[in-house]
């Protein structure tokens, strides 16, 4: 047992993760070791909903589907909400939930899982410390570190999978392999549970792209194995979307509702493109400060809201065009045509091919940020970086070691030069001094002595690196001394970027945000119970902590809200004249000032659960939505139903008394006279919702466009409703029962061949 666990402690991959481990604490010690956290707006807003549902969770035993407390009421778990356990790693991770450490240390799991799975993958065709080298590199790219430090942490989880699952479809390939076929099918799985479906879906275009070019070469050399290795091969995207049918199956049925897909069927080409990558930001990969966006400076480039460079080492880019340079790389072409692609793509409406494959390439549409394939780029450079750091080690020329540094050195140079005598009359930075209330001399400034000081830095770690190369060639021994100064070299131009946006507060600054105020305590007190909602004004418009609080609002925030509500919003009701109507009909009890601090009861009060008047049939939800936005319109007066079917006269009479409320699931003690409409204000969701009247199905009708309403029976009824889709449950066993499958199959294959190597 001694033996075995000194041979591991001694072995080249524990030897790596140390260095990774090391380097990562030094890098993020405040937030491993002292318990700060980032904040930002999205970490604020990941931590409203989510955090309360999961509260709830536990509070009751019931797992919530069903988000009432934003924008009237959405899906939960199809919006990617709250998916608690559907993420299976999840589980490994309570332990630390449960003895209370720091939430980072999950999270610094997965950039030692970036680093690994990159180390592993360069392992095969390099040395020890070009695969180190690389590993680092992915690590602490200024983009994935910026994904964290901005909040969006599931995506940064999703990224972190991906050089582990390339590194398994390499070996699947290479191997013929059923046994990694299986592997990568899990891994891939996993990446897809984390739920960041635009990373997911880039990582399939990589192993996609990979697999056709092996198919190409196996069919080219006239392997017998082609078709077996093929079917094989099959079993990675099919198993993997099986394990992730519980998060893919309920967004697959709502994404027709939804934003994403109610409306010509995913976003808008404009609204997609929104964050598109410059071809002049290229100049980002020589200079990290060029469009600012890192620290103190602000960024000038095309993209809105942009708080990062796509930098990712100078050392790294010379060393990946080493590779690309030479032809013995393994598997050049492929990294050439996907580094081409990825980089088109990333221009967005800059270049037509993002339009194209906006056009024609399945389920594409329904994204945005054609920036965001960047890091698979800069996750390929990193890769190359250690391939070509091993070519430098195995074979010194002297011509092209100088050709390539002397022109990236140069280019740094010539673009520092030309930022000196420009930077005074760049034009955005008068629109910088507007938006920030400063001079245009205090932002030319701060932007200069960012840009100037980025600018030497780079350069000198260009001629170090070339003075370091001839200082050891031919020379075995002082190599590894080389390798340790490249590893020195680009840690410090890294952590140099890295260090601005790591900027983390005490973790008491996370808590203030949610923290029950004199306004909250006042709104809770008013009411007995939970059935009103909030009406936000000006920018508190979309904000989520009121669900933090378990308080309704109109508004809030969602990458893929209902259409419907989306459609009723784009109408502007709430700067119409008749704007206490629509209140009403929302259930709104309370209007919120545009800082967040004022408030005041809104009267006339509307119950959630009240009889109309009258009743109207219309055809669709468009001529629905024309009707309740007319000046005239009053929920209480009239009801617009969508249905061709004859419905009873509307009295406006009777009433409905709340018995249950839970975030799915509510019933009212009903009493009216005659059969007549009972109109709930909660939002019209066609998919999974279960109505019944004394325990017997009912329909469940489209009112006022984006309201319910049931046909109610004269005398004392008790009505229901609950949220119970069954794609959640067919999709978790679907999960469960695959992820077990291709489990055994994995250790069937160790069984019958156990020799395999990391």
């Amino acid at each position: 047992m001694q033996e075995k666990i000194e041979k591991f402690i001694k072995s080249p991959s524990f030897i790596a993760f140390v260095v990774f481990f090391v380097a990562g604490l030094v890098v993020f010690h405040e937030l491993l070791l002292v318990g700060k956290v980032f904040f930002s707006s999205d970490a604020v807003s990941a931590r409203a909903v989510a955090p309360m549902m999961k509260e709830y969770f536990f509070e009751t035993g019931d797992y919530p589907l069903w988000n009432p407390y934003v924008f009237s009421g959405m899906p939960g778990f199809h919006a990617l909400t709250f998916t608690l356990f559907a993420y299976f790693p999840h589980i490994l991770t309570l332990p630390l939930r449960a003895i209370g450490a720091s939430n980072f240390w999950i999270y610094f799991g997965y950039f030692l899982l970036a680093a690994m799975g990159t180390y592993w993958l360069v392992r095969r065709w390099t040395s020890q410390i070009p695969a180190i080298f690389s590993g680092l590199a992915f690590m602490l790219t200024p983009f994935l570190v910026a994904m964290k430090t901005a909040g969006h942490g599931s995506q940064m989880i999703a990224v972190s999978f991906i050089p582990i699952i390339f590194y398994s479809i390499v070996r699947m390939w290479e191997e013929k392999s059923l046994r990694w076929s299986a592997i990568s099918a899990i891994l891939l799985g996993i990446q897809m549970q984390r739920a960041h479906i635009q990373i997911t879906y880039y990582t399939l275009i990589l192993v996609g792209i990979f697999s056709v070019f092996q198919i190409v070469k196996m069919l080219r050399e006239k392997d017998k194995e082609t078709g077996k290795t093929v079917l094989k091969s099959s079993l990675v995207p099919i198993g993997a979307l099986l394990m992730a049918a519980v998060i893919y199956l309920p967004v697959y049925n709502y994404i027709e509702f939804s934003t994403r897909g109610g409306s010509g069927g995913g976003t808008g080409l404009e609204y997609a493109t929104g964050w598109s990558f410059h071809p002049a930001e290229m100049l980002t990969f020589l200079h990290p400060t060029f469009f600012g966006g890192v620290g103190d400076v602000p960024y000038w480039g095309w993209m809105p809201f942009t708080h990062h460079t796509n930098y990712f080492g100078i050392l790294v880019l010379i060393l990946a065009s080493f590779a690309l340079a030479n032809r013995k790389t393994p598997h050049r072409w492929f990294w050439t045509s996907f580094i081409g692609f990825s980089l088109l793509v990333s221009f967005g409406k800059f270049f037509g091919l993002y339009e194209l494959l906006y056009k024609f390439l399945p389920f594409f549409n329904k994204f945005r940020v054609p920036s965001m394939i960047l890091i698979l780029l800069q996750f390929s450079m990193a890769i190359l970086a250690g391939i070509g750091f091993q070519q430098v080690i195995e074979k010194f020329e002297k011509k092209p070691t100088f050709t390539i540094f002397g022109i990236v050195a140069g280019i740094v140079a010539i673009v520092s030069f030309w930022l000196s005598q420009n930077y005074e009359t760049i034009e955005k930075f008068g629109q910088m001094a507007m938006q920030y209330k400063v001079s245009v001399n205090q932002i030319s400034s701060i932007f200069w002595q960012a840009v100037s000081k980025d600018g030497v830095i780079s350069f000198f770690i260009v001629i170090l690196g070339l003075v370091a190369i001839f200082w050891t060639k031919n020379d075995a021994v002082k190599w590894k001394k080389l390798g340790m100064i490249f590893i020195g070299l680009m840690l410090l131009d890294l952590w140099r970027i890295d260090a601005r946006l790591i900027e983390p507060v005490d973790a008491y600054e996370m808590k203030k945000p949610f923290k029950t105020t004199r306004l909250i305590q006042a709104i809770k007190k008013s009411r007995s119970d939970d059935t009103y909602r909030v009406f936000p004004t000006g920018k508190m418009f979309t904000d989520k902590r009121w669900a933090r609080h378990r308080i309704g609002s109109v508004g809030g925030y969602s990458a893929a809200k209902m259409q419907r509500y989306q459609s009723f919003m784009e109408r502007e009701p709430f700067a119409q004249s008749n704007v206490n109507q629509y209140l009403r009909m929302l259930n709104v009890g309370f209007i919120i000032g545009p800082n967040g601090k004022k408030w005041q009861p809104f009267e006339p009060f509307l119950e959630r659960a009240f009889f109309p008047k009258s009743v109207k049939s219309v055809q669709n939800f468009d001529v629905a939505l024309d009707s309740i936005l007319s000046p005239n319109f009053n929920p209480k007066s009239v009801a617009f139903v969508e249905t061709n079917r004859e419905i009873p006269s509307n009295s406006g009479q009777g009433s409905a008394t709340l018995l249950d409320y839970k975030l799915d699931a509510f019933s009212y003690e009903v009493e009216s006279e005659i059969e007549q409409l009972l109109v709930i204000s909660e939002t019209f969701f066609p998919h999974g919702w279960v109505a019944k009247i004394d325990d017997k199905l009912t329909e469940i009708y489209a009112v006022n466009g984006i309201l319910r309403g049931i046909i109610v029976p004269s005398g004392k009824s008790v009505v229901s409703m609950e949220f119970a889709p069954s794609d959640v449950k067919f999709g978790a066993i679907l999960s469960l029962s695959s992820f077990l499958i291709l489990l055994i199959l994995v250790g069937f294959t160790f069984r019958k061949s156990p020799e395999s190597e990391v």
